[in-house]
Order: C-alpha cells, then sequence, then structure tokens
C-alpha cells in the first residue's frame, strides 16, 4: 500500500512518509475547488487564483442618434475575456444586450434607439468567474440633431 502511494506521487515530488500528507492536503483542495466551482457553495473570492480584477478607464464617446463608440483598459487577469451589457433606462426599449469580448479595446454599438438614455457595463470574465462591474452611462441624441466632432 505504501509503495502505491509513493509511486503515485512521484510526479508531484513526495517521497516516503511525506506522500501520503501531500495526497491527503491535495484532495482536500480539490474538494473545495470542486465545491466551489460545480456545487457553487463557496464564495470563491477567497481562492486567490479565481479572483478576477476588473477592467478600468470604461469611456463613451462619438454619440450620435444611433451609435455609441466606446473603449476600456484590460483587466490585470491574464486572459480574461469581457462581458459587455448594455441597457436601455426608458420602458419599451429593446431588453438588455449582452457580447462576450475577447480582450479589451475600441468598438462601437449601433442600432440604438435615438433620444434615449443607456448604460453600458463591463465585467471581466475567466474561467466562468467575473469582476465586478464597470459602467458608464450616455444618451443617444434626438431625432434631427447632429454634433460633428
Amino acid at each position: 500500500m505504501y509503495r502505491r502511494i509513493a509511486q503515485s506521487t512521484f510526479i508531484i515530488g513526495a517521497y516516503g512518509p511525506h506522500a501520503v500528507l501531500v495526497l491527503y492536503s491535495l484532495g482536500a483542495l480539490l474538494s473545495m475547488i470542486f465545491m466551489c466551482v460545480c456545487v457553487g457553495e463557496c464564495d470563491c473570492s477567497y481562492f486567490l487564483f479565481f479572483s478576477v480584477q476588473p477592467a478600468r478607464n470604461l469611456q463613451t464617446f462619438g454619440v450620435d442618434k444611433r451609435r455609441v463608440s466606446y473603449t476600456f483598459t484590460a483587466s490585470t487577469t491574464p486572459g480574461a475575456s469581457y462581458k459587455l451589457t448594455f441597457t436601455a433606462n426608458r420602458d419599451g426599449i429593446t431588453p438588455p444586450a449582452t457580447q462576450v469580448l475577447p480582450r479589451a479595446g475600441f468598438r462601437t454599438i449601433s442600432g440604438l434607439t435615438p433620444d434615449v438614455a443607456y448604460t453600458l457595463q463591463v465585467v471581466a470574465v475567466r474561467n466562468g468567474a467575473e469582476s465586478t462591474v464597470i459602467s458608464a452611462d450616455f444618451a443617444t441624441l434626438p431625432d434631427g440633431k447632429t454634433i460633428l466632432p
């Protein structure tokens, strides 16, 4: 039995009587991760490797009647993608739309309704964990008006 445990821990560098302790610790850690990820019975923010830093510096510009441009700075979490949601702040307008973006940068949203206030939200996402939300408010121009840059 001892030989089998020692052989199975060879890959992680544990030998002799320490092999059992290493396997026990590894099992406990994997159990906590399973409960957090698969069952959802813990606050994953306690695990450093689950924490996702938010994107920064969300700015909107170039707003006209039916579109807006925006940019934001990437999260400091390596490999993060971004979930963008824009919501009209008026009843009767299309429900919130969500896009998943592979990286930060400059983008344009078109097809908006004139003379409506919107909220744009960005969340950094990695391996199912999400950061806190950053947001920006903007309003499209009414029909008949155009502001040149």
